[in-house]
């Protein structure tokens, strides 16, 4: 056997220790990468510890950013001047605040950020910007010669890997990085969550410092969670586990080893906000084991069950939790929605009104009972309600839609319009308020202001099947058949058991000149919702019409001439006529239209 000299392993072991060092290196680059590009898409949070305390928020896109100190708030929209209030940052933060601690905010004023507050000087501006570059430094960096220099595990449960690079400057301390993740991810990527390292600012640029230049930042991030709350990326990981669990547990876990009360209770409302219903109300179950004498259980409890649509146990929850606590205005109410949703609107108002007694402040008490005294065609209530809910509460976006829905209805547009504006303007990304605005826009006549309006709400909220079917309508009336024809296919894509999807999709293809085609959606619409043969079976008749198959057609118009349409107004032959001259108008016929109309207009003169 050969053996190898000193010299060849010598040799062996450099090139070993250089591919760990390069491994080493690209999973920093790698990671590093991963986080700049995750946290640019989220809602980042940064903690500095120096070169002075501040905590920085920056919403995505372009969004709004503010910038919390011992010397207050600084808050700007994007690329706009800075402002100053005087809120100022919670002394003493940890450096991974951002990352560890549990916390639900909603951030409702964020779209104020920088429109409310005094101006700051430009020294101020350039120190707070100069803040900014150095965070934004710091996750830019990427260096070439990172070395491992600890993997292990936290007593909280995460996988962390630390690694280390020389400064470029010959007198800055080693810039170190900090990648954690929870032990139960399984993702390959992992976020950077501490940086220090040596870094100043030279007039714009932010460039590599000396010892004395030190800066240490925190990283993370908050999400989107449930009504309209943002959660910390603690909480949002508690979720995601919750959702990963659900179902997993074979065995019952008893009361005594599920921690505290407040555990279960936060365990469940973690598990609700993940979409495990089951798994929220078995933790809400055990809480109420340890203590049945807690009314906001039984009322967490209840709206679990209302969220699963159990209303009448989530109603038995309403109540108990009403029993324990008399007076709270909280659990009337949320028993006030469960009836309206049974269709219960005499019941509902009541407990409204009972909500109200309690708390005349509570502003969603008057929010809901608006909706059901709109449900009940009483606009006018519904109006003053919502007006009051305004007063109560200016920034409540929902009130001004809501109350632009009521005053639409009553046929006050321009009324309508102001409030959409007004809600979009408190919360941009509610979709429903550009669907409200769009309709509206529609009703003005506004056709490629309503289309605008619809694609702001798509880009928002795209699985909404019933945006696609309105949008189809506008594009139709523009006589836009192919975008009509896109948008309904879309529609069918996510709700593909609605026969009156394909009802639309029929009638477009037959202005889009594809017989076939609207023949196929025609009898797909028949299998889906019998209930509407009649009006299914125009379409399907001038399907077979266009496609030149006079007789299909015939037999179906004679078959159905004196059935009723779904109006109960007008017949089929009525309807029929109707269509003919709507394809007329729009430029075309076919040779056998005329023995048709013949046929159908001697019965409807019969009539």
């Amino acid at each position: 056997m050969k053996r190898l000299g000193l010299s060849s392993l010598f040799a062996t072991a450099v090139l070993f220790v250089s591919r760990l060092h390069a491994e080493d290196a690209k999973f920093a680059a790698d990671n590093l990468k991963y986080s700049r590009d995750f946290y640019s898409k989220v809602h980042f949070v940064a903690i500095a510890e120096s070169p002075q305390p501040f905590k920085y928020d920056r919403y995505p896109s372009g969004g709004p950013e503010r910038i919390q100190c011992d010397d207050g708030s600084y808050t700007r929209q994007h690329a706009k001047p800075w402002v100053h209030s005087n809120d100022k940052m919670r002394t003493g933060l940890p450096i991974d605040y951002a990352e560890r601690n549990r916390y639900v905010m909603t951030f409702a004023l964020r779209e104020d950020w920088g429109r409310t507050g005094e101006p700051v000087d430009k020294e101020t501006a350039r120190k707070l910007d100069g803040w900014i570059k150095l965070a934004e430094a710091a996750l830019n960096i990427t260096p070439a010669n990172a070395k491992l220099l600890d993997k292990s595990e936290t007593t909280d449960g995460r996988a962390q890997w630390v690694f280390e690079a020389p400064s470029e400057n010959p007198n800055g301390v080693p810039a170190r990085f900090t990648f954690r993740r929870p032990l139960s991810d399984k993702d390959e990527k992992v976020l950077l969550h501490e940086f220090s390292g040596s870094l100043r600012l030279e007039g714009d640029k932010v460039a590599s410092g000396g010892a004395a230049d030190r800066v240490r930042f925190g990283f993370g991030y908050m999400m989107r969670g449930p009504e309209g709350s943002e959660v910390s990326e603690r909480v949002w990981e508690e979720m995601q586990q919750a959702r990963n669990e659900k179902g997993a547990s074979g065995g019952e876990e008893s009361p005594a080893s599920a921690g505290t009360v407040e555990d279960i209770f936060n365990r469940a409302g973690a598990k609700k906000a993940a979409g495990d219903l089951d798994g929220a109300i078995a933790d809400y179950d055990r809480a109420i084991q340890v203590d049945p004498k807690d009314a906001a259980i039984y009322n967490n409890r209840g709206l679990a069950k209302q969220a699963k649509g159990d209303l009448d146990a989530a109603i038995v929850d309403f109540n108990r939790a009403m029993q324990l606590n008399p007076k709270d205005a909280v659990a009337c109410g949320n028993r006030g929605n469960a009836k309206r949703d049974k269709g219960d609107l005499d019941g509902a108002i009541a407990d409204y009104n009972r909500a109200i007694r309690f708390d005349p402040k509570y502003a969603y008490a008057y929010y809901d009972r608006g909706l059901a005294k709109k449900q009940k065609s009483d606009l006018d209530g519904a109006i003053a309600d919502y007006n009051r809910v305004i007063e109560l509460d200016p920034k409540f976006a929902k009130a001004y839609c809501d109350r632009g829905v009521a005053k639409r209805r009553k046929g006050d547009l321009d009324g309508a319009m102001t409030d959409y504006d007004r809600t979009v303007e408190l919360d941009p990304k509610y979709a429903i308020a550009y669907f409200n605005r769009g309709n509206a826009k529609d009703d003005k006549g506004d056709l490629e202001g309503a289309i605008a309006d619809y694609n702001h709400g798509i880009e928002l909220n795209p699985k909404n099947s019933k945006a696609y079917v309105s949008r189809a309508e506008f594009h139709a009336k523009k006589k836009e058949y192919d975008a009509a024809v896109s948008d309904t296919l879309k529609a069918i894509e996510l709700d593909p058991k609605n026969g009156e999807c394909y009802l639309s999709l029929g009638w477009y293809q037959l202005f889009n000149r594809k017989p076939r085609e609207a023949i196929a959606a025609s009898l797909k619409a028949l299998e889906l919702s019998p209930d509407d043969a009649v009006m299914i079976k125009t379409n399907l008749a001038h399907g077979y019409l266009f496609d030149n198959q006079f007789d299909k057609a015939k037999t179906i118009y004679l078959e159905n001439k004196n059935a009723k349409l779904r109006d109960g107004k007008r017949t089929f032959s009525q309807g029929a006529l109707a269509d003919f001259k709507e394809f007329q108008d729009a430029g075309f016929t076919h040779p056998d239209m005329e023995k048709i109309k013949a046929l159908l207009t001697s019965e409807a003169e019969r009539r």
